[in-house]
C-alpha cells in the first residue's frame, strides 16, 4: 500500500495530514510562481532601462533646412483639397499608352514619360498621350492651380504642439492635410511640363519653382507619414524637371535647379523622422501605462501590465534603433518577419509596421536624384562628363557605381532598383533615364 493510500485509509487524521502536505505543496508552487514573476518583471524592466539609456546617448539628427516665413498654410491646403474635381479627365483616344488609366494619376503619367527611353519608337506617341491626358486633367483643375499659385504667401506647415502631461486622449499622429499638399505641387508640376511643351519656357520654370517651394512647405522630418509623402513628391518633382529640361532649348538655363538633386538627400530626413516617431511612440506607450492603472488590461496578466509594456517598449526601441542605424549607412533593414505578432508584441508591431516602406522610398529617391543629377550634367557638359560623374556615384541599392551606357546619340543612366537585378536600364525594371546627346 502506498503512503497516500495508507494516510487516506487511516481515517480523519490521515485526511488532515494529506491536506497539510497538499497545502505545503501549493505554498511552494505559489512562492516559486511569485519568484518567477518577480524575476520576469525585473528582467523586462532592466531591458527597457538599458534601451532608454541607449536612447539618451543617441545623437540628434542633422538640422533640416530653414522654415518658410509666411501665413499658416493649413487653411490654404485644406481649401486645395476641397477643390478636388469630382469628374475625371477623358483619356486620349486609342492607340494610347494611358488609355487604361481611367483616373488620370499624374504621378504615373510623369513617371512613365520621364523614364521611357528616347530611343524607343513609341517615345513620341507616349509623350503626346501623356500631354493629352494631363491637358484634360488641367482643364478640370483651374481652381486648384489658382490656389497653388498663391504658395509664396504661405510659410511652413506647423505640427501640433507637443502633448502635455495632463492630456488624457491617446497620442495620435497630427492630422495633416496631406492630400491638399500633394495636389498643390502636383498641379504645378503638371502645369510646368504642359507650359514647356507649348514653348512657354519662362512660365514652365516659374511653375517648376513654385512646385518646389510648395513641396518644401511640409517637413519630411516631422513624422514617418509626412516623410513618405514628401519623398513621393520629390521623386515627382525630379521627373518633372527632366521632362521640362527635354522641352527647353539647349541654351535655356536650369542652373538654379542643378543643386536640387543634392538637396533631396533623404537620409537625414529618415533619421529625423524615426526619432520623431520614437517620441510619438513613447508617448503612446506612456498613455497606455496610465490607462492600465484604471483597469484597462490588454497585456498578459501573469506578469502584470507594467512588465508587459516594458517588453513592448523594449521591442519598439530596438526596432527604431535598428532603423536609425540603417538610415545612417543608407541601407534598408528589410521587412519584418512575416508572421502575426504575439499578444504581448502587438503595440510594438503596430508602431513599427512600415519600417521597410520608408527605407525603400528613401532608396528610390536617393537613386533617382543621382540619375537626374547625371542627366543634368549630360545636358550641360556633355555625355562624357555625365559618365565620369556617374562612375563615382554609389548606387544605393547595391553599393556599385551608378550605371551608364552610350549607344549612338542616346545616353542611358540607371540604378538597378529595388529588385536588385541589373536589367540594363530597362525603364520598367530599373530607375533609368535617357537623353539624346550630340
Amino acid at each position: 500500500m502506498t503512503e497516500p493510500e495508507s494516510l487516506a485509509s487511516s481515517g480523519p487524521r490521515g485526511v488532515q495530514v494529506l491536506l497539510k502536505w497538499l497545502g505545503i505543496a501549493l505554498a511552494v508552487v505559489a512562492v516559486l510562481a511569485t519568484a518567477a514573476v518577480f524575476v520576469a518583471r525585473s528582467v523586462l524592466h532592466e531591458r527597457v532601462v538599458r534601451e532608454r539609456e541607449i536612447v539618451a546617448t543617441d545623437p540628434p539628427a542633422p538640422p533640416g533646412r530653414a522654415r518658410f516665413e509666411g501665413k499658416d498654410p493649413a487653411a490654404w491646403i485644406e481649401q486645395i483639397a476641397k477643390s478636388e474635381p469630382q469628374d475625371r479627365p477623358r483619356t486620349p483616344n486609342e492607340p494610347c499608352y494611358f488609355t487604361g488609366l481611367s483616373s488620370g494619376p499624374i504621378q504615373e503619367v510623369l513617371a512613365a514619360v520621364a523614364h521611357e527611353h528616347e530611343s524607343a519608337d513609341a517615345r513620341i506617341e507616349l509623350r503626346e498621350c501623356g500631354l493629352a491626358l494631363l491637358q484634360a486633367d488641367q482643364s478640370l483643375r483651374s481652381e486648384q492651380l489658382a490656389l497653388a499659385l498663391e504658395a509664396p504667401a504661405y510659410g511652413s506647415f506647423r505640427l501640433a504642439l507637443p502633448r502635455s502631461e495632463t492630456d488624457t486622449d491617446p497620442p495620435l499622429a497630427a492630422a495633416l492635410p496631406l492630400h491638399g499638399h500633394m495636389q498643390a505641387y502636383l498641379v504645378l508640376c503638371e502645369s510646368a511640363w504642359l507650359a514647356a511643351a507649348r514653348g512657354e519656357h519662362e512660365l514652365a520654370l516659374a511653375h517648376l519653382r513654385l512646385a518646389l517651394r510648395t513641396l518644401r512647405t511640409f517637413d519630411a522630418r516631422s513624422s514617418f507619414h509626412v516623410a513618405l509623402c514628401v519623398f513621393e513628391g520629390e521623386r515627382t518633382w525630379l521627373r518633372t524637371l527632366s521632362l521640362v529640361a527635354r522641352e527647353l532649348p539647349g541654351d535655356a538655363g536650369l542652373a538654379e535647379f542643378e543643386s536640387v538633386p543634392d538637396e533631396f538627400n533623404p537620409w537625414p530626413d529618415v533619421e529625423a523622422a524615426w526619432q520623431a516617431e520614437r517620441t510619438t511612440g513613447l508617448q503612446a506607450i506612456q498613455w497606455l501605462r496610465a490607462q492600465t492603472e484604471g483597469g484597462f488590461e490588454p497585456g498578459p496578466l501573469w506578469v502584470g501590465n507594467d512588465a508587459w509594456l516594458d517588453h513592448e517598449e523594449t521591442l519598439f526601441l530596438q526596432v527604431i534603433a535598428k532603423s536609425l542605424a540603417h538610415a545612417r549607412v543608407h541601407t534598408n533593414p528589410g521587412p519584418a518577419p512575416n508572421r502575426s505578432p504575439r499578444d504581448w508584441e502587438t503595440i510594438a508591431a503596430m508602431l513599427t509596421q512600415s519600417v521597410d516602406k520608408l527605407h525603400s522610398s528613401a532608396l528610390e529617391l536617393d537613386a533617382l536624384r543621382k540619375v537626374v543629377h547625371a542627366f543634368l550634367i549630360a545636358r550641360r557638359d556633355g555625355p562624357q562628363a555625365a559618365i565620369d560623374w556617374a562612375s563615382a556615384q554609389v548606387d544605393p541599392f547595391d553599393g556599385h557605381p551608378l550605371r551608364s551606357r552610350r549607344a549612338d546619340d542616346i545616353l542611358l543612366l540607371w540604378s538597378i532598383g529595388r529588385d536588385l537585378t541589373d536589367d540594363a536600364g530597362d525603364s520598367e525594371a530599373d530607375i533609368s533615364m535617357a537623353l539624346r546627346v550630340r
